[in-house]
């Protein structure tokens, strides 16, 4: 006698009845519902991204701007004639992006007052400058350099270094 497999008419028997009924047409019109919502969305996402490309853009730019900025340049000069600081930071001596302190420059004057981090092929420190712009020209006033809990003072012209 020859079995009878009905383990399949009960899953069958509902999707004869699905495709019969008004259960896919309604699926279909709540998928077609959801189309503009998905492409606003999409398009939202989009906007997102590219306005958070722009901010991070534009804030590499203005720290790319500090970094490159003439009074660190001048300041890293002196570092880089110091043979205590070549000894213990290594060579190149360069500096990092990220600044702590203020820029201020209305036309030919201005004054700078800042920290930066700086490395060395063998160690990293921490650069503390104070420069005063006057009739278009930066001056370096005070220049201290941290390494290892070490504070070396570079330049001093009657103003001490920043903390």
């Amino acid at each position: 006698m020859p079995l009878r497999d009905n383990s399949l008419i009960g899953p069958l028997a509902i999707l004869a009845a699905l495709v019969h009924s008004q259960a896919l047409p309604q699926l279909a019109a709540g998928r077609d519902a959801m189309r503009p919502m998905i492409k606003w969305g999409l398009l939202a996402a989009g906007l997102l991204l590219v306005l958070m490309l722009g901010m991070a853009g534009a804030a590499w730019y203005g720290l790319k701007a500090l970094a490159d900025h003439e009074t660190v340049d001048m300041a890293l000069q002196h570092v880089r004639s110091d043979m205590p600081l070549r000894e213990a930071l290594g060579e190149p001596i360069e500096a990092g992006m990220l600044f702590s302190g203020s820029f201020r420059v209305n036309g030919n004057n201005g004054s700078a007052d800042y920290s930066v981090d700086i490395t060395g092929s063998r160690g990293t420190g921490r650069m503390y400058v104070d420069a005063v712009k006057r009739l278009g020209a930066w001056q370096l006033r005070a220049l201290a350099v941290e390494v290892d809990g070490q504070r070396h003072l570079l330049l001093d012209q009657g103003r001490k270094p920043p903390p």
